[in-house]
């Protein structure tokens, strides 16, 4: 679609959006009857969405922040041969 963008960055891009999606709907009450059920992992009880759905999770913007600067930066990391 844009070839000028390396597909490392456009995954990165992709994958910080989703978890801003997700972030943002926890701040929509009516959202959160779907976000308890597929987004957060309960021990005794799993759903097998929920396991997938937990990783894009995050409830406060400090917890978000940090694990997507983080994923930027090692995502981004190029070997150089």
């Amino acid at each position: 679609m844009w070839p000028d963008i390396q597909p490392a960055a456009a995954t990165l891009t992709a994958i910080v959006g989703l978890n801003a999606g997700v972030f943002l709907l926890w701040k929509f009450p009516p959202a959160w009857r779907l976000l308890n059920k597929y987004f957060i992992n309960v021990p005794y009880y799993p759903y097998a969405a929920s396991v997938v759905g937990s990783v894009f999770s995050h409830q406060q913007l400090r917890h978000l922040g940090s694990n997507m600067f983080i994923l930027w930066f090692v995502g981004k990391k190029r070997k150089y041969a």
